[in-house]
């Protein structure tokens, strides 16, 4: 799995503490993004395309 996180957002930082706390840790592999409204992340929005943080993509590809 792959999340799409930023270290400034406490919305992503929970998703991380969950994954911690669950032993899902070692099975994600967290991409640092910058994203905006403005300047969205465009693998993020091909992706998500809300193109918000955080987003966990599964192993089949769904957001």
């Amino acid at each position: 799995m792959q999340l799409y996180t930023n270290s400034n957002s406490p919305f992503a930082r929970k998703v991380r503490i969950s994954a911690l706390e669950l032993g899902l840790a070692d099975h994600i592999e967290r991409l640092e993004v910058t994203s905006s409204p403005v300047d969205p992340h465009s693998g993020l929005r091909e992706r998500n395309p809300l193109g918000k943080i955080p987003a966990l993509i599964t192993d089949e590809g769904e957001a």
